[in-house]
């Protein structure tokens, strides 16, 4: 009941930034460029219009609009360029390897042309640039590149130590979450079951970022890029200031 009279008591204020948000699309038909700068990382709570307003500026997004705006995307044929920047990121591997999705289905299935622009940043963000069509470097850029890999740790000894008895029951081979407190190093089973899936993943990323450009994957073994040395392989187009991406001139 309470909910339903406070949508009554919002609703004209709801309509009124519907209203706006329609004229503001009314006058920019004539605009077919996009500029967007991602966020740094996401929120983890939905806050609505008016509260983001009471707080004033605000900060970031959840992870679910940000999928969502880019996904309205594909049903805006006005849109023909996006043109994004990334800052330092503080996202997961999958929210990455989400947006990477949907970038490259606006690129390929709606044939919008994507440029990025990177001040910095690591294996996230050269997996993002790797959808583009143009890739732009700050001139000073240093990526670091840190695939996946696993850093185990082992309590067996530690517990035996102080007494502790760990029972563990597996239907398979070997049970890989029990082992960290009743051994002291990987069974053989365990051992090739996590470098399969790290192969795998690393294969994955590699392949996303090399592919469209024909790299060579050895390239991304080194555990630092510059803007330059991406540029010599093929992976970038130039270096770029901000102010210079995000032209004033364009209509955007």
């Amino acid at each position: 009941m309470l909910r339903f009279i406070f949508q009554l008591l919002f609703l004209p204020l709801r309509l009124l930034y519907y209203f706006y948000l329609r004229l503001r699309q009314t006058f920019q038909k004539s605009r077919s460029t996009l500029h967007w700068e991602f966020p740094s990382y996401f929120e983890s709570a939905n806050k609505s219009y008016i509260v983001r307003k009471i707080q004033g500026k605000v900060s970031s997004v959840n992870r679910l609009e940000f999928l969502l705006s880019l996904r309205s995307l594909r049903n805006n044929p006005r849109i023909k360029k996006i043109k994004f920047v990334i800052p330092p990121l503080s996202w997961s591997l999958g929210d990455i390897w989400e947006v990477k999705e949907e970038l490259k289905i606006l690129r390929e299935q709606n044939g919008i042309h994507i440029s990025g622009f990177a001040k910095e940043g690591g294996l996230g963000t050269l997996l993002l640039l790797s959808v583009c069509d143009e890739i732009y470097f700050n001139p000073e850029a240093e990526f670091q590149i840190q695939l996946p890999s696993a850093e185990p740790a082992f309590y067996g000894a530690f517990l035996k130590l102080w007494g502790v008895e760990v029972e563990a029951y597996a239907s398979g081979p070997f049970k890989s979450f029990a082992e960290s407190f009743t051994r002291t190093n990987f069974s053989k089973e365990a051992r090739t079951n996590i470098e399969s899936l790290i192969l795998d993943l690393q294969n994955k990323i590699l392949d996303a970022l090399t592919e469209k450009r024909n790299i060579k994957k050895e390239k991304f073994y080194l555990p630092i890029q510059t803007s330059k040395s991406l540029i010599e392989m093929g992976f970038g187009n130039d270096v770029m200031i901000e102010e210079t991406f995000f032209s004033k001139d364009e209509k955007a």
